[in-house]
């Protein structure tokens, strides 16, 4: 849409204007205005009600507009243009549009009744240059002791005394009626709308407290499930850092703002402030170590402790600084109604239980094998030379699962233990992924795992580690060891650094008989999970016929 501009235009001299005009930021619904006679110069002329108000304040490099009563809209050109201040205008000045078929921009209808809040107003009222001015007026008032939310509910409501800043017991943070700015002359709506947001988001920070908080016993119970169907070795290699199981919980809330415009909001307005993502993302500020997973349920409580402190210092990192506050809600919709964080407690389980299930599949010395661009069920119904049956003829479960595999949309994964390959996983897999809440994904824990593999460098030997430039980005929340197959020979992998001792048979595989068979060395030892090259219709070379060895188990 075109914008317009006023044109100060004088009829016989030019008007010189030595002072910024006054600021006026009037109702975001104009007023009507009283007819009024254009002034002749008579002293009898009453004081006309302005024809064009300023909406914005362009002396602070802010360009602005005059909304008139006749329901046009005129932007500013430069800080020495002013608006038109009578109907039809003083003799001396016009308005002239820069295109005459541009309509005229109406108030947003969504933001005319603040009785019921709409998550679009904090942009559409445009609050951001509302609030800077306001502050630019006032904060030298405040004194020291009062940062931005405090220093609005005390000047501009009231409900003061409040501590919107803070999250205690009784946080005097009190929610806003609209019937209590309603007698206000000018800028209710806007005044509204700001003590409204300051109120949301003391309340959504209270709400990310009392989610931290509640999950301990959703995270205690899921490394319970996890610790009874694996079996973990107690005390198996160096001990890791507590605040490994820190760095997975917070995880969770990035995982949960895949699912909410709020969390993603909060997250990409981090960077805005200089400690406002290490309040949220507090690694390393709880001590101590684990060996032994069974152990770990009983420091959970003194995780979230930790995570709760950091995120209540946090607060006040957004509401006194208005360049963080302005970078969060024009992202958060918080001039909405404030939605539940009744899943965060899930996601954290889950990010958590990712990050247990993959290290203790490390230390039992499994692998994962993946299959490039292959789809297991499609390879097993479309005419393909199989020599045995996979499991998965009938095609996968809801959450991606067939026999001993997993398939992400590309790629077919599957877990092997090399000491013992006959080994099928599909219960293992069911018990991870099943249900509407399951402790993990197979994408949060192989395709994680192949992504922390390629963007570490460490295949199997990585920590949860955040990224401070997009914190909505995780990294290795699974420290699976991934492995591929290769399809240059049967097997066994074209990469698979860093496998323990007990993997060493692996080089191995693919080129003798079953161990322990009778069978002839056209029975190719491969394990239950294995999509190597022996799976081609068209095998380079004089390969044999092979099967899966199911007769021993070694």
């Amino acid at each position: 849409m075109a914008r317009y501009r006023a044109l100060v235009l004088l009829a016989s001299a030019v008007l010189s204007v030595s002072a910024s005009p006054a600021r006026s930021f009037d109702s975001f619904i104009p007023t009507k205005t009283q007819s009024v006679l254009p002034r002749d110069g008579a002293s009898s002329s009453p004081e006309p009600t302005p024809f064009c108000t300023p909406y914005q304040d362009p002396d602070n490099g802010i360009k602005g507009y005059c909304q008139c009563s006749d329901g046009n809209k005129y932007s500013f050109a430069n800080s020495s243009d002013i608006c038109p201040y009578t109907s039809p205008g003083p003799a001396a000045l016009s308005v002239h549009s820069a295109s005459s078929s541009t309509s005229a921009q109406s108030p947003d209808p969504r933001c005319t009744n603040p009785a019921a809040p709409d998550e679009a107003c904090f942009n559409s009222l445009d609050l951001p240059d509302y609030i800077i001015h306001w502050w630019n007026d006032n904060q030298n008032d405040c004194g020291e002791t009062d940062g931005f939310a405090d220093c609005w509910y005390s000047k501009k409501t009231k409900y003061a005394p409040s501590k919107c800043d803070q999250l205690n017991i009784d946080p005097a943070c009190e929610q806003p009626e609209w019937s209590d700015f309603q007698s206000e002359s000018q800028n209710a709506v806007q005044d509204f709308y700001v003590t409204w947001v300051i109120w949301n988001t003391q309340g959504f920070f209270l709400d990310l407290y009392n989610a931290i908080g509640g999950a301990d016993q959703t995270v205690q119970d899921g490394l319970s499930s996890i610790v009874t169907l694996l079996d973990p070795p107690q005390e198996t290699g160096a001990p890791k850092p507590l605040e490994y199981v820190l760095d997975a919980l917070t995880f969770g809330l990035s995982l949960y703002s895949e699912g909410s415009i709020l969390t993603k909001a909060l997250l990409r307005s981090a960077p805005q402030t200089s400690s406002l993502i290490g309040k949220l993302f507090p690694s390393g500020t709880v001590d101590g170590e684990f060996s032994d997973w069974s152990q770990v349920s009983g420091d959970v409580g003194k995780v979230t402790d930790a995570w709760k402190n950091s995120v209540a210092s946090g607060l006040p990192e957004l509401q006194n600084n208005i360049t963080a506050f302005i970078a969060f809600n024009q992202q958060s919709g918080l001039s909405g109604i404030r939605p539940s964080l009744d899943g965060l407690e899930n996601s954290m389980s889950q990010a958590l239980n990712t990050y247990a299930i993959s290290d203790i599949i490390n230390t039992q010395g499994l692998v994962a094998s993946r299959a490039v661009n292959t789809d297991v069920h499609a390879l097993q119904t479309n005419g393909t030379k199989l020599e045995w049956d996979t499991g998965c003829g009938s095609g996968y479960t809801e959450w991606g699962v067939c026999d001993t595999f997993f398939w992400d949309g590309t790629d077919t994964y599957g877990l092997t233990d090399p000491e013992h390959m006959t080994k099928n996983y599909n219960n293992e897999l069911n018990a991870f992924f099943n249900g509407s809440n399951p402790l993990t994904t197979g994408k949060l824990l192989f395709t994680g795992g192949l992504q922390c593999a390629q963007s570490s460098g460490q295949n199997g030997g990585a920590g949860p580690t955040i990224n401070s430039q997009d914190p909505t980005q995780y990294n290795c929340m699974s420290t699976l060891r991934i492995c591929t197959w290769t399809y240059s020979t049967y097997g066994p992998f074209q990469d698979c650094p860093n496998l323990p001792d007990k993997n060493a048979v692996l080089p191995f595989m693919g080129v003798s008989g079953c161990i322990g068979s009778t069978d002839d060395t056209s029975s190719i030892d491969v394990p239950h999970a294995y999509l190597g090259g022996g799976i081609l219709v068209d095998a380079p070379g004089n390969w044999a016929s092979f099967s899966v060895c199911d007769n021993i188990d070694y």
